[in-house]
């Protein structure tokens, strides 16, 4: 499986300086994502992109979230590469 996050961050949050520190922690959502995965089994890929959604929601400043969430080599009738489930969730 693999995830992707995309944030619309706020122009408020963005760094003033070019420094590390001062930057959005990148780190907490890749703990959120890997933490949820283990933590509980998701039968459905929907069920853990919503689940997902709703935590980066409340644990970040973004006003925007789009969560991709993707089975490799899904079982299905048919060959493909991966199924492929994506949300969008919007402060407000």
């Amino acid at each position: 499986m693999t995830v992707d996050v995309d944030l619309d961050l706020p122009p408020a949050v963005l760094p003033a300086r070019d420094r590390v520190r001062d930057v959005f922690d990148y780190d907490r959502v890749a703990r959120l994502v890997v933490e949820e995965g283990v933590a509980t089994q998701h039968r459905l890929l929907e069920s853990y992109a919503q689940v997902l959604l709703t935590k980066l929601l409340a644990e970040t400043p973004a006003e925007e979230i789009r969560v991709r969430v993707a089975k490799l080599r899904a079982p299905t009738t048919y060959s493909v590469d991966a199924i492929t489930v994506e949300l969008v969730g919007r402060r407000g």
